[in-house]
């Protein structure tokens, strides 16, 4: 029996976590211990190999919620286009910010993050190559 393929997905847990001091490190293992869901899970899901169930991102929304002192939205992190209701860092309290994704390994911004201001980003500015259909 074939099986279907994944509709098109968008996560923000990782972005979420970047700006979580105590998931900085190990973020996808320490995630998965708070929400009792296996670490494979977490990372299938960050690396949009699998769409979480209901029961999952809400598992993941509480416990992200919880450490930002805040009920989070489950529209907050998962999509199905790269636009979510809150900017990332209004979501999470930062005063403005560039994620690790809008520079290259030199360090430079990368060509189509050059004039982002920080705070000022989503993810179809850092993921330009994506198709939306």
């Amino acid at each position: 029996m074939p099986t279907t393929p994944l509709p098109h997905y968008f996560q923000r847990v990782d972005l979420v976590m970047s700006h979580l001091p105590g998931y900085w490190i190990d973020g996808p293992i320490k995630l998965a211990r708070a929400t009792g869901l296996g670490s494979s899970t977490i990372y299938q899901l960050i690396k949009g190999e699998r769409m979480p169930s209901y029961r999952v991102a809400v598992k993941i929304a509480d416990v992200l919620g919880a450490a930002l002192g805040v009920h989070l939205d489950l529209r907050e992190l998962f999509s199905l286009t790269p636009e979510f209701p809150t900017n990332i860092c209004v979501l999470c309290g930062c005063a403005g910010c560039l994620p690790e994704v809008a520079f290259e390994e030199s360090g430079d911004r990368k060509h189509h993050c050059r004039d982002l201001l920080g705070g000022d980003w989503s993810v179809k500015y850092l993921y330009p190559q994506l198709v939306i259909s």
